[in-house]
């Protein structure tokens, strides 16, 4: 298990943006091969850290921290199970995780943050998506990958992200036989959940036709033998590490980019979007509650029992009535300076 200090440590990086992340942290401790406990705010107090630029904004830290405390709560449960079946001590352990758990579900609650499911957070806006978009263009004056391979790849692999929903590794796992060009589809295969086929839309189906005709084809054969579609120029298996710094690149080059700019972001995007499209429908022809959420659970990779499609369901029902509550106030408000002005001329 973890001690309190790398508990604390572990808390303390996920109150970071996504670029802060991003930055260069000294390692104090190593822990297991590979693994590196950051300590990014050192010894300061956590008053200190209230004012520091590089947090991420209090809802999506508790998000984070409610989260990883479920996965530490299920993870902890496992061993002990696993302790028990073998007739084995489990009492410590038991009292040392709970106290672990106990003090990192504290550090999300000092945000006084619900994690209910109307906490969920914001996708990207469509507007900054479609300015990503225009700036991967290949050729295009503001894409900061080098040209050829690397601009093509990544503009392919923004343009699967942005369409289909799909997890990180989800996307960077497909092959190139996945892709169906004549159906705008691409088969999630690797998938923690649901195998599925979902869409790319047109852009995207061309983008993966240019890319596989000009560059994944004249790869060596014994690179093209795997079938992975998103590959290095030397045909080698992108990892989700650089998946990331992908991600990191393009909110580099666009300053007004959100700081939580990330694959997971296309995700909550495209639900998002979803739920606008859904709204868009003629009231006549409008799907009902219940077939919405069984469609975005298939498309989304969720279990038929699944409460996600819900939680993105009931979020997007508040968040319509938070935009209609504030233009109503806004249409009150300037009501009310008209009447105002009216009268003064009256005067």
């Amino acid at each position: 298990m973890l001690s309190i200090e790398e508990v604390e440590s572990l808390a303390d990086y996920l109150l970071l943006s996504a670029r802060a992340q991003a930055e260069q942290i000294t390692p104090v401790k190593n822990h297991g091969a590979g693994t590196q406990i950051l300590r990014p705010f050192g010894s300061r107090p956590q008053q200190a850290m209230a004012a520091d630029s590089r947090l991420a904004n209090p809802k999506e830290a508790a998000v984070r921290i409610h989260y990883v405390a479920e996965y530490f709560d299920w993870h902890l449960k496992l061993r002990l199970g696993s302790l028990e079946r073998l007739k084995r001590e489990s009492a410590d352990l038991r009292t040392l995780g709970e106290q672990l758990l106990s003090r990192l579900r504290q550090r999300g609650r000092g945000f006084n943050i619900s994690t209910s499911d109307d906490e969920t957070l914001d996708g990207i806006p469509a507007e900054m998506v479609d300015k990503i978009t225009a700036a991967l263009a290949p050729g295009s004056p503001d894409n900061p990958f080098e040209p050829g391979f690397v601009q093509d790849r990544n503009h392919l692999l923004w343009l699967l992200y942005a369409s289909s929903g799909a997890r990180r590794a989800e996307i960077q796992s497909v092959l190139v036989r996945d892709v169906v060009y004549a159906n705008r589809t691409v088969f999630v295969r690797r998938s923690k959940t649901q195998p599925r086929d979902v869409f790319i839309g047109k852009e995207g189906a061309e983008a993966f036709d240019s890319f596989v005709e000009t560059h994944w084809s004249r790869l060596p054969k014994a690179a093209r033998k795997h079938g992975q579609l998103f590959t290095d120029k030397q045909g080698r298996l992108l990892s989700l590490r650089q998946v990331n710094r992908i991600f990191e690149r393009i909110r580099a080059m666009l300053p007004d980019a959100p700081g939580y700019l990330t694959p997971h972001t296309m995700r909550r995007t495209w639900n998002d979007r979803f739920s606008e499209l859904v709204d868009q429908q003629p009231p006549d022809k409008r799907m009902d509650p219940e077939q919405e959420i069984r469609i975005r659970n298939k498309l989304q990779g969720w279990s038929p029992q699944s409460e996600m499609g819900a939680q993105y369901a009931r979020r997007h029902i508040r968040k319509r009535a938070d935009d209609l509550a504030e233009r109503l106030a806004n249409n009150i408000i300037e009501r009310g300076s008209g009447e105002r002005g009216r009268a003064e001329e009256e005067n």
